[in-house]
């Protein structure tokens, strides 16, 4: 069981006063399990600054890292797929998956979804290029039933795990989550104005930490080798606090996290 935060860069109040930009990875991974790396959706990175994630990281420490947003576009139409593209990400992916620390490629899914697209050879093509790295699919909300459908079988037979959400009531029951390797959850952030701060950011309550720790439970018991957890948001979210007090929560429950 994994839990973190989308990045370890902007967390207001997390970091002891003093610390400086490089020290941040490391004390972050004194405290937390795992993050998620969001600027590879937006660059590429080179192995090197990478593999430094690893030096600077403990053994156990997992990161996931988001697939570059023309992986988006293959989803649509996977004929724009290349082959330096997965090249590049494997590579990238590369010094994690030697430090046993990689934890998944994380897929955004194009905002809005048609029936016409072919899904199954999307995914098809994008399981090929990534090889057998483990994999999650960030998908947009409430496709129809049909499309719904389709999707769930694509990813099932591409081991291909489906992220869930804070709205997971609002799911559906045409999008169970897949069994197998791997479980991810990003939680947004609570949408109640009851749960501001005095610093203006928001916060989980205790019930709705109970009611996510519950969900991700029945992850961990579900035979997946393992469950990802990321709490993010903009910057109105405490996502720091609600990591560590989901931690906590589980542990308390006595699901092991790290």
């Amino acid at each position: 069981m994994i839990v973190g935060t989308a990045n370890w860069n902007d967390l207001r109040g997390f970091y002891p006063r003093g610390t400086k930009p490089n020290e941040k990875l490391a004390a972050y991974a004194a405290r937390l399990s795992g993050v998620e790396v969001n600027a590879t959706f937006f660059r590429m990175l080179n192995p090197e600054t990478v593999a430094a994630w690893a030096e600077q990281t403990p053994d156990g420490f997992m990161l996931s890292l988001k697939a570059h947003r023309f992986v988006s576009s293959w989803l649509r139409n996977p004929d724009k797929a290349d082959a330096m593209g997965f090249e590049r990400h494997l590579a990238m992916a590369r010094p994690l998956v030697d430090a046993g620390k990689f934890a998944a490629y994380l897929m955004q899914f194009p905002g809005k979804l048609s029936a016409e697209i072919d899904i199954e050879r999307s995914l098809a093509v994008l399981r090929d290029g990534f090889g057998d790295l483990p994999l999650a699919a960030e998908l947009p909300d409430a496709p129809d039933a049909e499309l719904g459908a389709r999707i769930a079988e694509a990813l099932r037979t591409g081991n291909i795990a489906r992220v869930r959400h804070d709205s997971l009531a609002s799911d559906g029951a045409t999008m169970p989550m897949n069994p197998g390797d791997l479980a991810y959850f990003r939680f947004r952030g609570p949408a109640a104005a009851s749960n501001v701060g005095d610093d203006g950011r928001m916060r989980y309550s205790d019930a709705q930490i109970r009611e996510r720790a519950g969900i991700v439970e029945q992850a961990a018991g579900s035979g997946s080798r393992m469950t990802m957890v990321v709490c993010y948001g903009k910057k109105d979210v405490d996502t720091a606090d609600a990591a560590l007090r989901l931690t906590a929560e589980l542990n308390r429950g006595g699901v092991a996290v790290g």
